[in-house]
């Protein structure tokens, strides 16, 4: 490579000049273009309403992919690749124009009706899970094929998508606007077309690797749960003429108080072992991670972490602003905020999705065996 050739070399300016345009010029023949693929019709960006209510994703076989803001975490772009066609879904333009609600609607047709390809599609997944918790179909999910996971030799071996792709395809993927930053507008010609030839390249290489009759129909990460799934916690414990109700929170009565339940770990000293953990306290309160880690429950604790995104729907089972007391996927530690109790108001608690919550008395939710009541906040 030119790196190592330039060790061995003394050249002048003008050599090394004329090397690298050779170099790129040799890697423009090596890498995909969308003009030099004859079934690509066109690459469509999405960022209007007109643009959106033109879209039909009704289509047996799809390919799907996304960019997000590395820093924020917030997703930017959906690429969805039909046969012929890529549409580029610019969301962060979508939901300044208040049109998510349509987005919804189209989404909830692709994961309904069409079999999915992706590449580590957990990651994808879990974007879209959070920034459109109300698509109900994702829940249910069945028709995903993660590209990664067939081609993977053992756990261990983790392959690029490129790596995979010139292996496959003998072409490579330009990866110069991998880490761009997504979330700057207006997007560049460029940017669009390397988003839509990542999602355009799993179909190439689906039809390559012919994986659509050995492959089992599952989903490729654990999908979150919803306000059915609180409804049936709650529908145990409590009595049959005392389940509290679940409801769209619009307004507060006088009696009550919203809360916010926040997802954390425990990390035990001796052995690293992650206990998962809620705090539940008012809404503008913070947690104390000092007096979490001197829980009298829990001993030897050295150190607390925040879920992540994707820990918050793998462990506990639901998108950020749906996560309650109950209901959650695994068995956790309730921490109830002290602080709380003196007030005797009734809490709206997380109830599956964000603006749903249940309505439950602080000294009812602190008699549970489960619930530790201490002072938490600061």
């Amino acid at each position: 490579n030119a790196r190592e050739y330039l060790k061995n070399r003394s050249l002048n300016k003008e050599q090394v000049k004329k090397m690298i345009l050779q170099s790129c010029s040799d890697n423009e023949k090596k890498y995909m273009r969308v003009q030099d693929e004859e079934e690509l019709r066109d690459v469509i960006f999405v960022n209007n309403e007109k643009m959106l209510r033109s879209v039909s994703l009704d289509h047996d076989v799809v390919a799907l992919d996304c960019e997000w803001d590395p820093k924020r975490k917030t997703l930017q772009l959906i690429q969805i690749a039909t046969s012929h066609v890529v549409y580029v879904f610019d969301v962060q333009e979508i939901m300044k124009i208040e049109q998510s609600e349509q987005l919804t609607k189209l989404l909830s047709t692709l994961f309904q009706r069409s079999l999915i390809f992706g590449w580590c599609m957990d990651s994808d997944l879990t974007q879209i899970c959070t920034r459109f918790p109300h698509i109900s179909e994702l829940r249910t999910v069945s028709r995903c094929v993660d590209l990664q996971k067939h081609v993977m030799t053992s756990e261990k071996t983790t392959l690029s998508l490129n790596d995979v792709c010139v292996s496959i395809l003998g072409i490579g993927l330009d990866k110069t606007f991998q880490t761009s930053n997504w979330s700057v507008r207006p997007l560049t010609r460029q940017q669009i077309e390397y988003a839509a030839l990542d999602a355009w390249v799993l179909l190439r290489m689906e039809k390559q690797i012919e994986c659509r009759e050995v492959f089992k129909w599952v989903c490729p990460f654990p999908v979150p749960l919803g306000v059915e799934d609180v409804r049936d916690e709650l529908s145990r414990r409590f009595s049959s003429d005392n389940v509290p109700v679940i409801r769209r929170l619009k307004e507060l009565s006088r009696d009550e108080i919203l809360v916010k339940t926040v997802a954390f770990y425990l990390v035990l000293r001796k052995t690293r072992t992650r206990v998962p953990c809620c705090v539940v306290l008012d809404i503008d309160d913070h947690v104390d991670t000092e007096k979490l880690k001197s829980l009298s429950k829990i001993k030897d604790v050295s150190d607390v972490c925040l879920a992540s995104v994707r820990e918050l729907i793998k462990h506990f089972g639901y998108v950020p602003g749906g996560l309650g007391p109950f209901g959650t996927r695994e068995s956790v530690t309730i921490v109830l905020d002290e602080s709380l109790l003196s007030k005797k108001k009734y809490l709206c608690c997380g109830a599956g999705l964000p603006d749903f919550v249940f309505r439950v008395h602080v000294l009812d939710l602190a008699r549970f065996d489960d619930v530790l009541v201490c002072n938490i906040s600061k």
